[in-house]
């Protein structure tokens, strides 16, 4: 979901600068509706990797669950005055924004803020789980096995990518001097960006995945799960033989 909804805010968003468009506010709404989209199916391959790292802790997966049902919502901020703000250029069928609104502000800053929630809880419950690892583990993550190496590191490259371009979309919102057009115009690189490194970090996890535990089609594989519970060795007992079974002559 998140890629076909940031293509089609790329190709809207194209559009709406360079082609010729009869309803200017129509099409910032629909802008809008795709980034939202986006952003909540890109944020939630991310929530589904904190219930899998999470998967004993019932209460911190309903923690997330709520904040990115939270973020989604307040996200939807960008929809105010979407669609007053964008207007056509006397006849020319071209469109521009002639007024910028701070409620972008609190939509811009929900990226970064649920992102940098789930890096550091993700990035917590390793460090935690392979306590020998220590910021070796963080720095080089040469200590960790290799399933817990993949999503260590594909958090790390997804947050740092994504977080530069996120803080600078955000700066522009709040800028006093930039032009109402200026404000928006990293929108959808960053949502493009975003998208691009969500679906990149997850496909390279389900791939670990599967040459982890030898599987190599897509049925046979599942999220993969980090347990709290240590595992208890327990004997079976052994299952008697033809000669235990004998009866003893007298």
């Amino acid at each position: 979901m998140t890629r076909p909804a940031s293509v089609v805010t790329v190709l809207i968003a194209v559009l709406l600068l360079t082609g010729p468009v009869s309803h200017c506010g129509a099409i910032s709404l629909g802008i809008v509706a795709f980034q939202v989209t986006s952003f909540a199916a890109a944020s939630y391959l991310f929530l589904k990797r904190v219930h899998a790292v999470y998967f004993a802790n019932k209460v911190v997966q309903h923690t997330f669950s709520f904040l990115w049902l939270v973020s989604v919502g307040t996200s939807c901020a960008a929809f105010a005055g979407a669609d007053h703000n964008s207007l056509e250029i006397a006849d020319t069928k071209h469109c521009v924004r002639h007024q910028g609104w701070y409620a972008l502000s609190i939509a811009f800053i929900n990226p970064v803020l649920f992102d940098t929630l789930v890096y550091f809880a993700i990035t917590y419950k390793i460090l935690v789980t392979h306590t020998g690892g220590g910021w070796k583990a963080l720095c080089s993550s040469s200590a960790l096995p290799h399933l817990s190496r993949a999503v260590l590191q594909g958090g790390q490259q997804y947050y740092l990518i994504t977080i530069g371009i996120n803080l600078t979309r955000f700066a522009f919102s709040l800028s006093p001097s930039a032009s109402p057009t200026l404000q928006v115009i990293l929108s959808s690189p960053a949502v493009s960006l975003a998208s691009v490194m969500a679906c990149k970090v997850h496909r390279n996890l389900i791939i670990e995945s599967m040459d982890n535990s030898g599987s190599g089609s897509m049925a046979e594989w599942r999220i993969p799960e980090f347990s709290d519970t240590p595992i208890a060795d327990i004997s079976l007992p052994r299952k008697p033989g033809p000669a235990s079974l004998r009866r003893p002559r007298i």
